[in-house]
């Protein structure tokens, strides 16, 4: 066999063991981690939250910071994190203007003020999901974690 033959047939079983890797479960849950591990490294949105108010039935978080990806905007939901680190569906609706759901380029932006309820009795914080679409991958991002004093 030729150096020219043996470096097809390395080539060829290269490219057919990566073909195999890629298609396997190893490989595709390879491919899972590798993309979990990108987009902590480059985040859609960086945000945070502020406590503007609250009482017993309600409470109002501002959310501002960055989008960092050209991703489509799905969605936003908001939860209640009890005492014992679960989360509880919390209804969310913007209060200072209405909800645009329109897809931002990336930049800064104040995405304003969201009221969460009805508050969960023993609720501890108020957080706040964003879902993309990234590439036709769906990623969630956490913009708000709100600690609740009053």
């Amino acid at each position: 066999m030729s150096i020219s033959q043996l470096r097809t047939l390395w080539l060829s079983t290269s490219i057919g063991v990566l073909c195999g890797l890629l298609v396997s479960p190893v490989g595709v849950a390879a491919l899972s981690a590798g993309l979990a591990y990108y987009d902590e490294l480059r985040p859609v949105v960086r945000m945070s939250g502020q406590l503007v108010d609250a009482d017993h039935e309600q409470v109002v978080l501002r959310i501002s910071g960055d989008k960092l990806r050209s991703c489509q905007y799905l969605s936003i939901a908001g939860y209640w994190r009890m005492r014992d680190g679960t989360l509880r569906d919390a209804n969310e609706r913007r209060i200072d203007q209405e909800q645009a759901g329109d897809t931002k380029p990336v930049g800064r932006y104040d995405i304003g003020e969201w009221r969460l309820w009805p508050r969960e009795a023993g609720s501890v914080a108020a957080v706040c999901y964003v879902s993309h679409n990234c590439g036709g991958r769906l990623i969630v991002s956490k913009i708000a974690d709100v600690e609740l004093f009053r």
